[in-house]
């Protein structure tokens, strides 16, 4: 795409939305921090249960981004005039009990959460939108990167531990 596309592309997206609080773009902020929330509960569960020290040091690395993200998510709805909703914020991975379990629970933890930050954004005013292009998609495809490296590396470690044992 060249520069000029680019810069249409940018315009059409931000050019056309009021600076107003929009009622939309305060529901989606709502669900944006839900499932941010519900990102952090789900690897604090993940702590507790006990994964091996590289697994923890990395489960723990990306709860700190997602309350990152759910803070700032915060300080936009703040500026929207909204609230943070009532709602409990539920892991995803419940029934995480071994590493693999574990993995494969945040590892679809992750996928959820980038597929909401990649819905339709119509409703969005232009500071929403700015956040979610420039903040929490991106960073949401980092930790989602990060999770598919981790399941990798323990799928590694897993088939040549079996393969020992088979020998």
């Amino acid at each position: 795409m060249g520069v000029e596309a680019q810069k249409v592309t940018q315009e059409s997206r931000f050019g056309n939305r009021s600076e107003s609080p929009h009622p939309s773009t305060r529901a989606r902020l709502q669900e944006y921090l839900f499932v941010e929330r519900s990102a952090v509960a789900t690897y604090d569960l993940a702590l507790s249960l006990g994964a091996a020290r590289d697994v923890a040091w990395s489960l723990l690395y990306l709860r700190i981004v997602h309350d990152a993200q759910a803070r700032s998510i915060l300080r936009h709805l703040g500026a929207h005039g909204g609230a943070p909703s009532s709602a409990r914020p539920v892991p995803a991975a419940a029934d995480v009990l071994w590493n693999r379990t574990l993995l494969a629970g945040v590892d679809e933890l992750e996928d959820r959460v980038l597929a909401v930050y990649q819905e339709d954004t119509a409703g969005l005013d232009e500071r929403a939108l700015r956040l979610v292009d420039s903040q929490l998609e991106p960073a949401q495809k980092r930790t989602r990167d990060w999770v598919a490296s981790l399941v990798s590396r323990e799928a590694l470690r897993n088939s040549a531990a079996s393969a020992e044992i088979m020998a």
